[in-house]
């Protein structure tokens, strides 16, 4: 049967030869030091061999550890998960070095294993992290861990924190975290801005060693007053297509038989709205119920027009408008319009650059609609500009008015909804519709600097 060779091509290897050579000058040296002994008439033969025998010994002792302790390294380094640790003092050519030489590749695909894993990890806490939906993980104990920066940006970087604390962000949002199954939809005050809807899912998951809850809360505010937006928009185009179509055949009827009444000579006509006097000729009474009946019809087209207005879809294209040269903008036409006796104009805006991403052609008229508005409420107005807690842009018209009552705050931004007798009711519409085309919220709030009534735009 043939030798087996070692990887250097040496029977057994060159370690095993250093090994058997080793064993065997010990065996001499102990064979010597034993005759040695057993003559007493050579003491100093005796010392010699026995020297001899205790170094033969020693060099056994460390070929041996030499490679058992380069192996026990690597066996410590591969349990302590350190791809690092290299192999090192084996002999050449030896079977322990076949051996350290299999512990080293499994400990480098280890590391291998442990980096891709580290990867993968680090690429799903990214994801996690730029998820736009606000993500919370609720302990047992009733602890919620903000994951994410949505959820941050929310609710704030205390985390963990009590469910508790979460009614500081909308009435009986805690109480909605802690049921399991949580309710379909619940709503978000964020500090600044308009309530949301969310609609929240939640499953159970392993994190950080415990079962916990995970939640995800959706925004899905901006999708609900679109929809209500279109569904407005789509019942005013049908209601105004089909009274327009009545109303202006009636209009020109009217008009035409107007014309067609000849003059009563010598007969006043009644004011127009007022019954005739007895005795009036019935040609001018006639005529005057005609008139009346034409500028009911025309006024009532004006007002169809007004509903077109509104139902009209706008064409947003945002872009940086710098809030400083667009707030001088409106204050020019402010006080062209209003003299400073009749109403006074203050700018709060940021000491350094702030743009505002939107579409000026329609942000400006908007804005200084609600300017007048304000001096039309009271004397002094305020036009405040800057961050929100959430980074969005926000806009505040304020004026020193009455103000406007809670139960009625709802109600302003209907169409012609109005609480002035001069007034048409379209202007708040149309700021709503222009507002949430730019995907953002308009809310009426009390003043806190004037103490009237203050319009909150956030963009």
């Amino acid at each position: 049967m043939p030798a087996r060779r070692a990887p250097d091509g040496g029977p057994l290897g060159r370690w095993a030869v250093r090994l058997a050579v080793r064993v065997a000058a010990l065996g001499a040296a102990a064979a010597a030091t034993g005759w040695a002994l057993a003559s007493p008439l050579r003491p100093a033969t005796a010392l010699l061999a026995a020297a001899l025998a205790l170094a033969a010994f020693g060099a056994l002792w460390r070929e041996a550890r030499r490679g058992h302790a380069a192996v026990g390294a690597l066996l410590e380094a591969l349990v302590a998960g350190d791809g690092t640790r290299r192999l090192d003092g084996l002999p050449p050519g030896a079977d322990l070095e076949r051996l350290g030489t299999a512990l080293q590749a499994l400990l480098e695909r280890e590391r291998a294993a442990r980096l891709a894993l580290e990867r993968r990890q680090a690429q799903w806490l990214a994801l996690v992290e730029h998820v736009p939906l606000p993500l919370l993980a609720i302990d047992a104990e009733g602890r919620a861990t903000l994951l994410n920066h949505a959820a941050r940006r929310c609710f704030g970087a205390a985390s963990p924190r009590p469910l508790d604390s979460f009614d500081a962000f909308g009435p009986g949002l805690a109480g909605a975290l802690r049921q399991d199954p949580p309710p379909a939809l619940v709503e978000l005050h964020p500090a600044d801005e308009a309530a949301q809807s969310l609609r929240v899912s939640a499953g159970t998951a392993l994190f950080d060693g415990r079962l916990q809850r995970l939640v995800a809360l959706q925004p899905i505010q901006a999708e609900l007053d679109a929809a209500e937006s279109r569904l407005s928009a789509d019942l005013l185009r049908v209601l105004t297509h089909e009274v327009m179509n009545s109303l202006t055949p009636v209009t020109s009827l009217l008009r035409s038989a107007e014309a067609l009444l000849p003059p009563a000579p010598g007969a006043a006509a009644a004011p127009a709205g007022m019954p005739a006097p007895p005795g009036t000729d019935p040609l001018a009474t006639l005529r005057q119920a005609l008139g009346t009946a034409t500028r009911r019809a025309e006024g009532l087209a004006q007002f169809v027009e007004r509903y077109r207005a509104v139902a009209r879809p706008l064409q947003v294209r945002t872009a940086p408008v710098d809030a400083h040269a667009l707030a001088a903008s409106l204050a020019r036409l402010f006080a062209a319009e209003w003299p400073a006796e009749r109403a006074r104009l203050a700018l709060d805006l940021p000491t350094g650059p702030f743009a505002l991403q939107a579409d000026r052609d329609l942000l400006e008229p908007v804005l200084m609609n609600l300017l007048r508005n304000a001096a039309q409420a009271g004397t002094r107005v305020r036009l405040a500009m800057r961050r929100s807690a959430s980074g969005r842009s926000l806009v505040e018209v304020e004026d020193d008015g009455p103000g406007i009552p809670p139960e009625r705050r709802a109600e302003v931004f209907l169409p012609f909804f109005t609480t002035r007798a001069e007034g048409h009711g379209v202007g708040l519409a149309l700021a709503r519709q222009v507002v949430l085309a730019h995907g953002g919220s308009i809310r009426v709030d009390a003043g806190q600097v004037l103490g009237g009534a203050c319009l909150r735009l956030v963009l």
